[in-house]
């Protein structure tokens, strides 16, 4: 199982001005830290919202579960 999930909030088909221009970034920095957590032995993975939706997110996340694990007392 991945133990962490990197994404970021910015979806392009939210954005009117992006949508005309249709130049987007690329996530750089979550790529860096992706990176620098791997070299640290996580299982990370990128999921990069710009192309997608936020039902696209939702669904990913879903598959991520869980975000945390508890022990009972």
């Amino acid at each position: 199982m991945t133990d962490l999930l990197l994404t970021h909030g910015y979806f392009m088909t939210e954005d009117p001005k992006e949508l005309q221009i249709r130049k987007p970034y690329v996530p750089l920095g979550i790529l860096y830290i992706c990176s620098h957590l791997r070299q640290k032995g996580f299982s990370v993975d990128v999921f990069d919202t710009t192309f997608s939706a936020t039902s696209d997110l939702i669904i990913c996340s879903l598959n991520h579960l869980p975000f945390w694990e508890s022990t009972p007392t």
